[in-house]
């Protein structure tokens, strides 16, 4: 893992509400450092993102993301820096980007539905990570579609079905990661 850090990431946001939707705008600047060999890096990333509303309460989502995401880019998807790179003492933020777009429906007051598709991928060309190190992909695709029910003001039901298609770095080849979740939120 990579957490040579002397100072917190400074993230800021700019949102503009109006009759047309939600815009914001939002930067990200973080301090890269390897202690073993003295060396400090600063970099950052920008990310623009969008609710428009639609027909009736329905919406459409819509963000672009992209510089030195690293761990801010899902799920620890990706590295915050090169891990070949690391190896060799050196210290190279990995340059990300991601795009998702959402359309959530409303099938009822109570029933809601909304389906996702987004890509994220590291923009520079790496080579396979050295043996020992934590290997990782290049590319990350994925479909979610879920169904919410509103059972009472403070209870919601969901469902969702999602598909991942991962593409390994320094190969044409990927894996595919598949699952349903069940989930129940009770607000009080």
């Amino acid at each position: 893992s990579y957490d040579d850090q002397s100072y917190p990431d400074l993230a800021m946001r700019y949102q503009i509400r109006g009759n047309y939707g939600f815009y914001s705008i939002a930067g990200l600047l973080r301090n890269f450092e390897d202690n073993a060999a003295d060396e400090t890096i600063t970099d950052g990333a920008v990310s623009l993102s969008a609710r428009i509303p639609t027909v009736g309460r329905d919406d459409l989502r819509l963000q672009y993301s992209y510089g030195a995401l690293g761990r801010y880019m899902g799920l620890l998807t990706y590295p915050d820096v090169d891990l070949a790179a690391l190896a060799q003492g050196d210290v190279e933020p990995l340059k990300t980007y991601g795009a998702t777009a959402a359309y959530r429906h409303f099938w009822s007051p109570a029933w809601r539905s909304t389906l996702t598709v987004s890509h994220t991928e590291i923009v520079d060309d790496l080579v396979a990570p050295p043996a020992g190190t934590l290997s990782y992909f290049d590319s990350s695709t994925s479909v979610h579609a879920n169904i919410l029910w509103s059972a009472h003001r403070n209870l919601t039901l969901g469902l969702e079905y999602a598909y991942w298609d991962f593409g390994e770095i320094a190969t044409s080849s990927s894996m595919q990661y598949e699952q349903v979740m069940a989930s129940a939120k009770l607000s009080f």
